[in-house]
């Protein structure tokens, strides 16, 4: 997919809250849940992170999704590799 290079937090997060959506049953995802509180374990936030990685060309690295504990600690991640993409 195309890079998002007028991405915004809010159009980020937007995105990422509907990949979990995909990946679990919880229709209650904000900015502040937590990755693990909505039913995400390991394999499924790798499987996150893939989605995420081929929908914003972008890379991260495996220690970049050990220190991930929101949906916002994501979304700003994310924004943060476009950003250095451009």
């Amino acid at each position: 997919m195309a890079k998002h290079n007028s991405a915004t937090i809010d159009a980020v997060t937007e995105e990422i809250i509907d990949l979990v959506r995909a990946e679990v049953e919880a229709v209650d995802i904000t900015a502040d849940s937590t990755l693990q509180s909505r039913g995400l374990d390991s394999l499924k936030i790798m499987s996150l992170i893939f989605k995420i990685e081929e929908r914003y060309d972008i890379f991260l690295e495996d220690e970049d999704a050990d220190n991930l504990l929101t949906v916002g600690d994501l979304a700003a991640l994310v924004l943060r590799r476009v950003q250095e993409q451009s």
